[in-house]
């Protein structure tokens, strides 16, 4: 595992997200506006950048892992197929189970989504032997 301070890692990966989320808003705005793409087009150009942007940032500044790359990009989506997956689980149970306003139940998935993808790349994507 890493030798960072857990601390360190949590800062860096909050800031990582912060950017991943401001540059994945200006590729979709940017798809849409200037190349005239439909919104789920956009959309999706948005969450592939945001995901590579993620990905280099997470595996280089954060985590500062050195192992092989293909090996930890696979991971990397596989852990953020797995957590947005639970997001949604999160959302709906909120909305549906416990009756949750929507944004209430949005947020509570959102927290879910970001501590469980930290975690995830910590001790699976990223880990050192």
């Amino acid at each position: 595992m890493s030798t960072q301070p857990l601390r360190l890692q949590i800062s860096r990966y909050v800031l990582v997200g912060l950017t991943n989320t401001l540059v994945g808003l200006m590729v979709i705005i940017g798809c849409q506006a200037v190349l005239g793409f439909s919104p789920y087009i956009a959309n999706a150009c948005g969450y592939a950048v945001g995901i590579l942007v993620g990905f280099v940032a997470n595996r280089n500044w954060v985590f500062r892992h050195s192992g092989p790359i293909g090996i930890s990009a696979m991971l990397y989506v596989t852990m953020f197929a797995a957590c947005y997956g639970l997001n949604l689980v999160v959302l709906w149970f909120g909305l549906h189970v416990l009756g949750w306003p929507a944004a209430l139940a949005q947020i509570a998935g959102m927290i879910v989504y970001t501590l469980s993808f930290f975690v995830g790349c910590k001790l699976w994507v990223f880990w050192r032997a």
